[in-house]
């Protein structure tokens, strides 16, 4: 990725690094990680659904893949959901995440 207009300089790489479909073969969520940027962003994961509220089943299909892998498991441990236009965001559990992080994580 590379930034457009004010933000020109700035980049970073994106990779898809799990994906979840429905029973119709239709993508449902998209696990992303993030490098840092050269602007001082750091490194991160995103969990993009086609649903505003996803189901706590859909979140959960996309964290065994974040379990499932080491380097993930250390990128995820300050995840968090965000509330949708305002609302509270649903708890999905996500700072056991932070635990089962493997000892060998740089924090």
């Amino acid at each position: 990725w590379q930034g457009d207009g004010a933000l020109y300089g700035v980049k970073n790489q994106w990779f898809v690094v799990g994906m979840g479909y429905d029973r119709y073969g239709a993508a449902e969520w998209m696990l992303i990680y993030f490098s840092p940027s050269n602007f001082g962003t750091g490194a991160g994961l995103e969990l993009l659904t086609r649903y505003p509220r996803p189901d706590p089943e859909l979140v959960e299909a996309a964290l065994r893949v974040v379990r499932g892998d080491p380097d993930l498991r250390c990128r995820a441990a300050g995840l968090y959901a965000l509330g949708h236009l305002g609302e509270e965001p649903l708890d999905y559990g996500l700072g056991s995440l932070a635990e089962a992080a493997p000892s060998s994580c740089q924090r």
